[in-house]
């Protein structure tokens, strides 16, 4: 049976091409779904000339996405031709990844630039920024005009001590070369405790910048930086809870004797080496305090780790490589645990042991005996066993687990030691080379496949993969920077991901791992988070061999500002607590000076940082804001969508004879997927059905249940000749307005259950409502206001718009519902006075109207709006007039 779904299939039609909740979940087939603060970035950015922003929200809220939002409407709507993206190395896979599942309507082409590719045509261009600075490369690239540029992570740009660093001065060099173009910063992390390094920043965000009091940054924000965070999410825009908690749980792990004797030995080698070190006469041998570094974090990673690096110390193997090129790599990984592009650590550990052979004959026995040790620990490894265990527990709940270790060593000699237990196919290691090889794209599709799945991931293989897929996340060894220990939760606690969150560290009961435990990261979690006294647990320990040490909230934070500001100093480098820094006060048991000394530079941040009103709270205009992108979109909330979509697309089920059968849509054309947490996949299976029934589309229908006509109504926002964006409006015969969700709870089912008609000819004057554009206009300037505001107090730019009137608004109507359910006793004179303003000729006789116009003639009889039904496949056309629209059906002719 074929049931007509031709006005829906419009509706979605229509949508599709201009609003965010609709046209980016049929973009990707369902896989987009649609949050408030994403479409709030739609609607605050779209109406500038040209688009300049710092996306600074939270891990886990959607920055590239929110990013590749503003890339499709610039393309669509300002014709744009030429897009720049710079972006760390890790991420170049992921961002490619993104935007080809977005580019369905793009005429551009997507390139990696690897450096031989050529950047003089049109397209999109992603570019890792440790290649872009490169002189050769940045050459290419600088003689370009950009429409767009794109830097994410933008933190990594800016100020080292009181440097630009090249990284820095390459970008701003790019971004003053395209001075009216578009420019936007992506970075969880944009001020990381120091001022200069912030505005400089901000610099490149806006040229015009050059002074910046305390008021002027306050009134920066939502001007030309934004930040969000998962608890805003939850409270201030869904009103529900989009990211469910996540408790972090640390388990004690108790060490054999030969693991106990392992830990003395490796402190009493790093001790001793760093005493060399900071006692030579002459110029300091770095690499040897960096080998010690690697020597501790590689040998407390796994006895894998430390055995190889061990094994190499002793191999005293020669080598050509460059002395100050290892030097810098191992600085920057000891500076914050990051390595530039995507080099594993265990590469630099390889070249330091190399380097450091000169020094390291004196240490030849003791070397020798921690490798024999190592091996041994090997055998009976009792952190090993402890995640065994703890991995068992949660496979048999369902869950789907992350490993994350610093390490590739450490990564593949966790896989080998579960190679036993598991099935190839339930385990997959993801190092560099392993993620190179089978691509981000495979990996996901393995994580997201049912079954037992176990990732055992680097950092810097996994840096880029979204894995919302699993909920369970174990640090093998905790990061030193807590901004890495974030960074790592992040990958799991993020949008979409619909079950509880467990992290966990399991503790060697060491005093090494101890001192981190306790004197580093519960001393700063314990003022910054919820405790385990707040947690209800029950759940969470699912793995009770192990004595447990501690638990936080995460999702509870008791400090306005992030605690890794605390790491810099805004006046000397020197005095940054590096990961370096915290790894030797722990060896030399003086953590307690470094956090002590972070506790008091956040009670001071507390202050220093409201000038910059970042974490602010949500209150004030920042909400109103946001009830304002309530109005735009339709819909209060998530909520408020998932209710109308779903009693909608229950109404077509009912009328095509399907229905839903717990996580599936069947219906005669199919089964379709079906999770109602999942927003984007029920819009693409209401679009999937109606395609599936109704070919081609119908702008207009009549329908005999309502009494008044309903119209899908076009703004189309320009300045000059850029046109902005096209905001749907859905409006009544009177000019009110309907918001969407009305629409599809009330008005849309109607027109599948009413007697309707698809009229041929549909006459409806043109909208010129002063009230209507006045109230667009009001909506986006009330999201302008902080942005006028902000350039007012900054000083003259080239900026638009730069008033009120500089907004055009087009309205148009689309297409909609004539009611006919209305009496209506002058709907003859009504019909006739319209025809005459067309300028046709009118005669009559018998009730039969003779219509002529443009060599066309036409006989009609015009009939009440409830008798058109009466009057269908007669020889002659039928008119009727509803609330002011000339409704014409074409019979017999």
């Amino acid at each position: 049976m074929s049931y007509d779904l031709r006005f829906a299939k419009f509706v979605i039609e229509e949508l599709k091409e201009s609003h965010p909740f609709f046209r980016y979940p049929l973009l990707t087939a369902g896989d987009y779904e649609p949050y408030l603060h994403q479409a709030e970035i739609f609607y605050r950015l779209l109406p500038r000339v040209p688009i300049r922003f710092l996306i600074a929200d939270d891990v886990g809220l959607g920055k590239t996405i929110e990013g590749i939002m503003v890339i499709d409407q610039l393309i669509k709507r300002r014709k744009i031709k030429r897009i720049l993206l710079v972006v760390p190395r890790v991420l170049v896979k992921q961002w490619i990844y993104e935007l080809n599942r977005f580019r369905r309507e793009w005429n551009l082409s997507i390139t990696e630039y690897t450096g031989k590719e050529s950047v003089d045509k049109e397209g999109i261009y992603v570019v890792s920024v440790d290649t872009i600075k490169r002189e050769n490369h940045k050459q290419k690239f600088s003689t370009m005009n950009w429409d767009l540029i794109i830097v994410d992570e933008i933190h990594k740009i800016g100020v080292v001590g009181s440097k630009e660093n090249l990284r820095y001065k390459v970008m701003a060099d790019f971004a003053g070369k395209n001075p009216i173009s578009s420019f936007l910063g992506l970075s969880a992390t944009p001020h990381r405790g120091n001022d200069n390094d912030y505005l400089k920043r901000l610099n490149l965000i806006d040229p015009y910048l050059r002074e910046a009091d305390e008021k002027l940054l306050r009134n920066s924000v939502r001007a030309v930086i934004l930040r969000r965070n998962k608890d805003n999410v939850n409270k201030v825009y869904e009103e529900e809870k989009i990211f469910p908690d996540a408790v972090f749980i640390q388990y004690i792990v108790e060490p054999t004797s030969n693991e106990l004797a392992y830990y003395v030995q490796i402190r009493e080698l790093t001790l001793s080496i760093l005493k060399e070190y900071y006692n030579y006469a002459g110029k300091k041998p770095n690499a040897l305090q960096l080998l010690a570094f690697m020597i501790g974090r590689r040998s407390i990673s796994s006895p894998r780790a430390g055995f190889l690096t061990f094994k190499r110390m002793l191999e005293k193997r020669a080598t050509s490589i460059s002395e100050q090129e290892v030097i810098e790599e191992a600085e920057e990984y000891a500076e914050n645990e990051d390595t530039e592009e995507d080099m594993e650590p265990d590469e630099i550990a390889e070249k330091l042991a190399s380097l450091s052979g000169p020094f390291l004959d004196k240490y030849r026995d003791s070397i020798q005996k921690l490798a024999e040790l190592a091996n041994e620990v090997m055998n009976g490894d009792s952190r090993i066993k402890a995640l065994m265990e703890l991995v068992k527990s949660h496979v048999q709940k369902g869950d789907k687990i992350i490993i994350f270790t610093e390490y590739k060593d450490t990564a593949n000699y966790i896989y080998e030691k579960f190679a036993n237990e598991f099935k190839s196919e339930e385990i997959k290691v993801v190092t560099s080379e392993t993620a190179a090889k089978e691509g981000i794209e495979n990996i996901k599709k393995w994580l997201e496949k049912g079954g037992t799945r176990i990732m055992v991931a680097t950092d810097v293989a996994a840096e880029g993969l979204n894995l919302q897929s699993a909920n369970v996340l174990i640090h093998y060894e905790l990061p030193l920077s807590i901004v890495k220990f974030e960074q790592r939760n992040g990958r799991i606690w993020r949008l979409k991901q619909n079950k509880p969150v467990y992290i966990y560290y399991l503790a060697l009961n060491t005093p090494i791992e101890q001192s981190i435990l306790d004197n580093y990261y519960n001393k700063l979690l314990e003022i910054t988070k919820g405790t385990g006294s707040e947690v209800n647990v029950a759940d969470a320990l699912v793995y009770k061999s192990e004595n447990v040490k501690k638990i936080f909230n995460l999702s509870q934070d008791k400090e306005s500002v992030p605690v890794y500001l605390a790491y810099n100093d805004p006046e000397k480098k020197e005095e940054n607590i590096t990961s370096i820094k915290i790894w030797e006060s722990v060896i030399q048991g003086k953590i307690d000076d470094i956090v002590n000394l972070m506790i008091r530079r956040i009670k001071i941040l507390k202050d220093t940082m409201k000038k910059f009103a970042l974490y602010d709270s949500f209150q004030g205009a920042a909400v109103m804001d946001i009830n304002t992108v309530r109005e735009l979109t339709g819909f209060r909330n998530r909520g408020e969508l998932r209710k109308s979509l779903e009693s909608f697309l229950k109404e077509i089920l009912k009328k095509v004879n399907g229905k839903i059968d717990n996580d599936k849509v069947k219906y005669p054309g199919g089964v379709l997927e079906y999770d109602i947490s999942r927003i984007g996949k029920i819009i693409n299976d209401v679009n999937s059905i109606i395609s599936f029934y109704s070919k081609d589309k119908k702008e207009y229908v009549l329908c005999d249940s309502l009494s008044y006509n309903v119209y899908l109504v076009e703004a189309k926002l320009k300045i000059d000749n850029n046109e902005l964006f096209t905001l749907p409006i859905i409006i009544d015969s009177n000019l009110n307005e309907i918001t969407l969700f009305r629409f599809f709870n009330e008005i849309l089912p109607l027109t599948l259950n009413c007697r309707k008609i698809y009229p041929d000819e549909v006459v409806v004057n043109e909208i010129s409502s002063y009230s209507m554009i006045n109230n667009v206009r009001s909506r986006i300037f009330k999201l302008l206001d902080s942005y006028m505001r902000y350039r007012q107090m900054r000083g003259k730019d080239k900026w638009l718009p730069d008033s009120r009137d500089k907004i055009m608004v087009k309205l148009e109507i689309k297409g909609g519902v004539i009611g006919l359910n209305i009496n209506n006793g002058d709907y003859i004179s009504k019909s006739l006075e319209i025809l005459k303003k067309k300028g046709l000729s009118i005669s009559e006789s018998q009730g039969i109207y003779r219509i002529e116009g443009k060599g066309e003639v036409k006989y009609v009889k015009i009939v009440s709006p409830k008798d058109i039904f009466e009057e269908l496949n007669k020889q002659h056309w039928i008119y009727t007039y509803s609330n002011g629209a000339l409704v014409g059906v074409k019979n017999g002719v």
